[in-house]
């Protein structure tokens, strides 16, 4: 299945994962950009790393992004147009992480987190997943 495992920290506990995972998809052409969004469900956290689990047999790049609010909240997942449709107008829209051509895990240095959750300006977590070729077998 394609998708991040990112790894954070809630104030006071130890490591946690958070798994970011495609959610059944098939592509039907060469090229997909599919999005799908995880609401961070605690007051304060600090993403501390990423492992990835993807391949590039299927996957040309994965991009992580935080934002205050997605783009899409009535679907599960969505197809990205020209790169635009990720989060929404209002509020935070950064990029977190990328990963490509099987690169290992990442952490970030002791003592630096990204603050996600419902007291930051990040409260949703998107992963976007970049098909470069027609995916039939469901990734999830």
């Amino acid at each position: 299945s394609s998708g991040i495992n990112a790894e954070y920290g809630a104030k006071g506990n130890d490591v946690l994962t958070l798994p970011l995972r495609m959610p059944n998809i098939t592509t039907d052409h060469h090229d997909a950009y599919i999005m799908t969004a995880t609401k961070v469900d605690h007051d304060d956290a600090y993403i501390v790393g990423y492992v990835p689990q993807a391949s590039a047999e299927k996957v040309h790049h994965i991009l992580i992004y935080g934002c205050t609010s997605p783009a899409r909240e009535d679907v599960k997942h969505w197809e990205v147009g020209d790169m635009g449709g990720i989060c929404s107008y209002h509020g935070v829209n950064t990029i977190l992480w990328a990963w490509a051509l099987d690169a290992p895990k990442f952490d970030l240095p002791d003592k630096v987190g990204f603050h996600v959750g419902r007291n930051a300006k990040i409260n949703y977590i998107l992963l976007q997943v970049h098909y470069k070729f027609i995916t039939k077998t469901p990734d999830n």
